[in-house]
């Protein structure tokens, strides 16, 4: 493992720790899905409207195991950059981080403007990549303070 600074390390860890809940979250929902069982929805009265919903599936995938695939991806994503210290991952990281929260966006604008019902579920997710977005921006930031850009492929371990 390359020694990182330690903005980098601690944003890192957190972007794996995150995208681990993240994982956890939708691999749940999507797990539901295929087995057909209800999802328990203690806190808030939505989440079987949301889950069944047209918009809980994209050219017929479950949108929970797109983000179980986006959040395992991430944390591979996390887990790389710590190892290698190469910029590039960390890049990837904060376009990823960008993709979620947009996606999330959406979802939490269908939950309360289209279906009326939230999904606790959802809302996890929905926070969960908010926090990828925060962090893997924060890391880039962090990246570029240290260096140019657009400096062709240089590892972080340069810094």
């Amino acid at each position: 493992m390359k020694q990182l600074p330690k903005t980098a390390s601690f944003l890192s860890a957190a972007i794996i720790a995150v995208a681990a809940v993240g994982f956890v979250d939708a691999a749940y929902l999507a797990a539901k899905h295929f087995s057909g069982g209800p999802i328990p929805c203690s806190l808030l009265n939505g989440c079987e409207k949301v889950t069944t919903s047209p918009y809980a599936t994209f050219a017929g995938i479950p949108v929970a195991l797109l983000g179980a695939i986006f959040y395992f991806g991430m944390l591979v994503l996390g887990i790389i950059f710590r190892e290698t210290g190469r910029s590039v991952f960390a890049k990837l990281l904060g376009l990823g981080g960008v993709l979620g929260f947009l996606f999330s966006l959406w979802f939490v604008f269908v939950q309360v403007f289209i279906l009326d019902a939230l999904c606790l579920y959802c809302l996890i997710s929905a926070g969960t990549s908010t926090l990828l977005f925060v962090f893997g921006f924060l890391l880039v930031r962090d990246i570029r303070k240290q260096q140019p850009l657009f400096d062709g492929e240089t590892d972080v371990e340069q810094m």
